[in-house]
This record gives C-alpha cells, sequence and structure tokens, in this order.
C-alpha cells in the first residue's frame, strides 16, 4: 500500500487528535498488545500515537488499517470525519 496525501493527513489528525490512542484503548488494547499485533515496538506505537513519529511502507498501510478496525464504526457517518 502506498499511503496517499489524503491517508498521511488523516493518521496525522488522528495522532494530534488522541483519536489514535483512544481508540486504541477503547478497543481494550494495551500498547504492548497492538504493539505485537503491529509488529513494531511499543516505543515505536507511542511515538505514532503523539504525532512524533509517523510509520512508513508496510508499517503505515499496517497501523492505518489497524485504526481504520479499531476505531468506532459510525466514525466517518457522524461527520467527525477528519
Amino acid at each position: 500500500m502506498t499511503a496517499t496525501p489524503t491517508q498521511r493527513a488523516e493518521l496525522k489528525e488522528w495522532a494530534e487528535s488522541g483519536l489514535a490512542k483512544k481508540w486504541r484503548e477503547d478497543a481494550g488494547l494495551s500498547p504492548e498488545q497492538a504493539a505485537l499485533k503491529l509488529k513494531v515496538s511499543v516505543r515505536s506505537l507511542y511515538r505514532w500515537e503523539a504525532d512524533e513519529a509517523t510509520p512508513d511502507g508496510y508499517r503505515f498501510a499496517a497501523y492505518y488499517s489497524f485504526l481504520k478496525r479499531v476505531r468506532p464504526k459510525d466514525f466517518e457517518q457522524a461527520g467527525t470525519r477528519t
């Protein structure tokens, strides 16, 4: 998956607003569990959630897909799409 500018902007918005972390927590996943699923270090996950770093390549695809799966189903439908 090659990240589009729109996808990169979405990921940045989700990190800046705290939604990425909130969605992970709401899904009942600890940072350790999420990092294990994504095959990254916990530090990397923390940095992504804090918008201190952005994953590249396959890690971007994995993280973006992960967030799309754990976010509330009505996120886009509620008109809160970022």
